[in-house]
């Protein structure tokens, strides 16, 4: 099938939109079929061996635990439409969600996690906002951040963690390796692959690999084209699950500090986080802590329907 039509010079342009026998386009779809099947039977072999030593791996996690993470006026880029609510964490489970949170999008199999992402500049901030899924390849992650024309908000945050995985050192990865490198492949998925024309499945064996699949730019890929989440979401999801704070890691755009916190883990803590400044609106949440962290969950307007039931009971 294809279109014609008269360019501004005058010219004939013809453009292609689809090729194909009938035969071609149905093995096609079923080979499109095919692959998806075997991302998902790929994650489901590799998640019965991670229930298997689930223990295990969440007591690995919380041995890599640092201590006593100091935020001094970081910055959170968040859309518009969170302004009243910049501690909002709903953003965060939207579509596929972000490194180290599963989204709504993903398989209904796969539960989602909110989380909070700040970064350590603006800058940082902008890009890892708005240009995670760029396919822009003329434009710089900054370029593409500064002249989207969405409208965006920026506000500054201070506080400290207890707990947090610091992934600037990949060492820290040491103790989680230990089990994973356990895990096998069967012979029938590397057939599978064989079949498909896809590399050779694999499972990482040192902490270098593991931290460098954490960290990988294409982190979207797996999530967005096979709906299954991607190892750092599988990861973020043991992490806060092991009752840990937050991750620190580097930006895949400028290598500076990031941070995804898990405000759930605040819990019976006395770490927080809180926005710099004064206020635009009174009512607007300010701090998210052990007794506050529940309302990252919620918008703006269900935060005031909640202050208003209390104020009448």
């Amino acid at each position: 099938m294809s279109i014609t039509w008269k360019n501004r010079n005058k010219k004939t342009v013809v453009q292609l939109l689809e090729q194909g026998t009938p035969h071609s386009i149905k093995a096609a779809k079923e080979n499109t079929e095919k692959l998806i099947r075997y991302h998902w039977d790929f994650y489901y072999e590799l998640a019965a061996q991670r229930n298997q030593y689930h223990s295990q791996l969440l007591e690995a996690v919380r041995k890599s635990v640092k201590t006593n993470l100091e935020i001094k006026n970081w910055q959170r880029a968040l859309a518009y439409r969170y302004s009243l609510h910049p501690l909002c964490t709903k953003g965060s489970i939207a579509f596929i969600g972000g490194r180290f949170n599963a989204g709504e999008d993903i398989n209904a199999e796969i539960s989602n996690s909110n989380a909070l992402y700040l970064a350590v500049d603006k800058d940082t901030a902008l890009q890892e906002h708005l240009s995670q899924s760029a396919t822009n390849n003329l434009l710089s992650a900054r370029e593409i951040a500064l002249t989207t024309p969405n409208s965006e908000t920026i506000v500054s945050i201070s506080g400290n963690l207890d707990s947090y995985i610091d992934l600037s050192d990949e060492t820290s990865l040491k103790y989680v390796i230990e089990i994973i490198k356990n895990f096998t492949i069967s012979k029938r998925l590397t057939d599978l692959a064989k079949e498909l024309g896809s590399e050779t499945p694999t499972v990482v064996k040192s902490a270098k690999a593991l931290h460098a699949s954490l960290l990988a730019p294409n982190w979207t890929v797996a999530p967005s084209n096979y709906d299954v989440p991607a190892n750092s979401q599988i990861f973020g999801s043991l992490v806060r699950e092991a009752g840990i704070q937050g991750i620190l890691y580097p930006s895949k755009f400028t290598s500076k500090n990031c941070l995804a916190i898990f405000p759930e883990n605040l819990q019976g803590t006395d770490a927080y986080i809180s926005l710099d400044g004064e206020l635009p609106l009174d009512n607007i949440l300010r701090e998210l802590n052990k007794h506050t962290w529940k309302m990252s969950e919620l918008s703006y307007d269900e935060i005031n329907q909640v202050r208003s039931s209390d104020r009448v009971n």
